[in-house]
């Protein structure tokens, strides 16, 4: 009877060391060649569990190099569904940058796939993904462009029941802007008059305080009275100019970042994730 009771105990310490392993959260950062320093490493983990505490999810950065002949949508998403990135409430999502090859890639589970879609949400991640690695020898500006992606793109999906697109997001942006525009308007127009006020009272105080200055100057007729004979002798010139059109052409505002949909140009979809990747 005892060695049945040790049996039974051991079979439920191993079916509980099971289960909190199959629990514990995933690694939030692979990066087994150092290329983010620590202090970077330190700053990026802090900020992915923030954002898995806020939208309940899974995010995982892979700094790998993917060996030949493999596809790095096979990489992330094998990474995403077999190490536990996949079982947050709400999904979860891996980056996967490969810097010896220059390489991409973003893999959702079919749940995050409702918020990050392949049409516009992974472009969208990609866009800034590419421009930061372009611009900079660390990883690390790419990687925080990435989280502030999923940051509002989770959340307009957590707000709005959909996913964000680039229609919705244009109009969003530009009903804001309006929003901003009309509250600043008022207060414009007041400080506008206001000004205008004090600028004219502020003219006529220097004007008449010049005046009281010049009342014992006398005005001569001629620039000549103003020497005598031996000093300058002054002449009469006439100066002419040419009258031309001057043409001026405004310079063109810069626009904001777009989503290209040619930073894409790998990409996957299957019974268990999806996602999408390139190069810079």
């Amino acid at each position: 009877m005892k060695k049945l009771w040790k049996i039974i105990a051991l079979t439920l310490v191993v079916v509980f060391a099971v289960a909190a392993i199959a629990a514990a959260a995933p690694i939030p950062i692979v990066d087994p060649n150092n290329a983010l320093t620590k202090a970077d490493t330190k700053s990026l983990e802090g900020r992915i569990k923030e954002l898995e505490r806020k939208h309940n999810i899974n995010i995982g950065v892979l700094l790998l190099t993917v060996p030949n002949g493999k596809q790095s949508g096979a990489v992330a998403s094998g990474y995403l569904t077999q190490n536990g990135y996949a079982n947050a409430v709400n999904g979860g999502v891996v980056l996967l940058l490969d810097l010896q090859n220059h390489g991409w890639y973003v893999a959702t589970d079919k749940k995050m796939e409702k918020a990050i879609t392949a049409e516009y949400g992974v472009k969208r991640l990609g866009t800034n993904i590419v421009a930061n690695m372009k611009s900079s020898s660390s990883p690390a500006p790419a990687i925080r462009s990435f989280l502030t992606g999923v940051d509002e793109l989770y959340g307009y999906y957590k707000t709005n029941g959909k996913a964000m697109t680039k229609a919705n997001e244009t109009a969003a942006g530009a009903a804001k802007q309006e929003s901003a525009a009309a509250q600043d308007k008022s207060p414009g127009i007041f400080s506008y008059l206001a000004g205008l006020v004090a600028s004219v009272a502020a003219a006529f105080g220097y004007r008449s305080n010049l005046r009281s200055k010049m009342s014992n100057v006398a005005t001569a007729n001629t620039a000549t009275e103003y020497v005598d004979e031996e000093g300058l002798n002054m002449t009469t010139s006439t100066d002419e100019f040419d009258h031309t059109d001057l043409v001026r052409t405004p310079r063109a505002n810069s626009k904001p970042q777009e989503t290209r949909d040619d930073v894409v140009t790998e990409s996957h979809n299957d019974d268990k994730s999806s996602g999408g990747g390139g190069k810079w």
